[in-house]
């Protein structure tokens, strides 16, 4: 794996999804946007915010909103 930004954003993005037990599955329900967008986000093959929105709140607790799941 490259020592990249990108690569260890993927990193904790897959650890706080495995110690929280969060799957692509729970955060597409959630956010009401499909599985392959959540799943695409994390690989890094698309951009989603809410993605990113959601996986904050859900470690830190801190509520934000989203205006645009597609973004």
């Amino acid at each position: 794996m490259m020592n990249c930004a990108f690569c260890k954003k993927k990193l904790l993005i897959k650890f706080i999804m495995t110690y929280y037990n969060i799957t692509a599955a729970d955060i597409a329900r959630e956010l009401n946007v499909s599985a392959s967008l959540v799943r695409k986000h994390i690989d890094g093959d698309r951009e989603c915010k809410s993605v990113d929105l959601y996986i904050i709140h859900k470690c830190f607790g801190i509520p934000l909103e989203v205006e645009n799941a597609a973004n």
